[in-house]
């Protein structure tokens, strides 16, 4: 199969190294991807435990992206802040099939 595509966060901006959420923030627990609302699954969307990372995923599946995604917050969650400080994001992707 294909590597994991992997973008990696870096340090904190100079001079917020006391603003710096660490380690990471929970996007899926943030939001609340599991309450009413906030959250759209259109599509083949599947909610999983990666046995690897021992996290919480989600597969995605589908030819046409427009018709397969996870919306995030979606389009009836409150307005919302998470209060993120830092300069960068860390998102891992794995590419699977």
């Amino acid at each position: 199969g294909m590597p994991p595509v992997v973008a990696v966060a870096g340090s904190p901006p100079r001079g917020e190294s006391t603003l710096w959420q660490h380690p990471f923030v929970d996007v899926f627990k943030a939001f609340g991807v599991d309450a009413e609302g906030c959250a759209e699954k259109k599509g083949d969307v599947q909610d999983e435990l990666d046995r690897q990372i021992c996290k919480r995923v989600f597969r995605i599946r589908g030819m046409v992206s427009a018709n397969n995604y996870l919306l995030i917050p979606g389009p009836q969650a409150p307005a919302k802040s998470l209060g993120l400080t830092g300069e960068y994001i860390y998102l891992h992707l794995k590419a699977v099939g």
